[in-house]
């Protein structure tokens, strides 16, 4: 299997990364709402997987919105999500970060992370949101 590996391009990958979200019964994200650190992992020419690193001010980054292809078989996909959570890391450390924060409910994916080196931390959390109106 060829992995490829690419910034994210709102022109080019916005709509389809949108589609994987609606896939998987999560609202489309705003543009507005992204980083401009996104990655978008393709397996033999076909997105897989993307996700954005979101910079802070401390020693902490977020590693977030991480989204897969439903289309896309077991095995290329599990191969783009590690491929994913390497780029993720190593972007954090190249950027001086010393931790880098996923919030995730889906245990597959939990179990992903872990085999990655990520270290679970808490469980049964309920995830916030305040809306500032403009």
């Amino acid at each position: 299997m060829n992995v490829t590996c690419e910034l994210f391009n709102a022109e080019k990958h916005y709509e389809i990364v949108g589609s994987w979200w609606t896939a998987a019964g999560w609202p489309v994200l705003p543009l507005s709402h992204l980083s401009d650190i996104g990655q978008v992992i393709s397996v033999d020419g076909v997105p897989a997987v993307c996700g954005w690193i979101f910079q802070t001010d401390s020693a902490w980054c977020l590693f977030e919105f991480v989204v897969a292809n439903p289309e896309v078989r077991k095995a290329p996909r599990a191969l783009a999500m590690s491929t994913l959570i390497g780029w993720a890391k190593a972007a954090a450390e190249d950027m001086g970060f010393k931790n880098v924060f996923s919030s995730i409910s889906n245990p597959m994916l939990i179990k992903r992370y872990e085999r990655e080196g990520f270290k679970v931390t808490d469980s049964g959390m309920t995830n916030l949101v305040y809306k500032v109106e403009a």
